[in-house]
């Protein structure tokens, strides 16, 4: 039976709605978590306040709700498998970046964000 992700446990935006086959979460699956744990991302945990282009993380919470592990979303999906288990994969094509990479990828998201608010004039 297919359900909706708020049906699996889970509360996410339509960017991370990549559905894989259990034979495909068996081969990218990157960690797994028990059953009574549930998965949720940054802007479904924040009630409509973080638009979805803007979500970073994926947050997995175990049994009491207490987070124990956050992915990046672009890097990460989750989905709970016929076990019920939740496995957290990584997303097809998703770039395996180098510490080097990563940073250089940071710095250029800095220059944006600084570009953007020196040329909004907000001094």
């Amino acid at each position: 039976m297919i359900q909706r992700c708020q049906q699996r446990g889970f509360s996410t935006h339509d960017s991370s709605l990549i559905h894989v086959s259990d034979a495909a979460l068996a081969t990218m699956g990157q960690a797994k978590f028990p059953s009574n744990h549930t998965a949720s991302c940054d802007c479904g945990e924040s009630g409509g306040r973080i638009k979805p282009a803007d979500c970073e993380r994926l947050h997995v919470s175990d049994g009491a709700g207490k987070k124990i592990a956050s992915f990046d979303v672009k890097e990460f999906g989750a989905q709970r498998a016929d076990d019920g288990t939740i496995v957290v994969f990584r997303r097809p094509g998703a770039p395996k970046l180098t510490p080097t990479q990563d940073h250089q990828r940071r710095i250029r998201e800095l220059n944006l964000e600084h570009a953007e608010f020196y040329r909004r004039g907000d001094l």
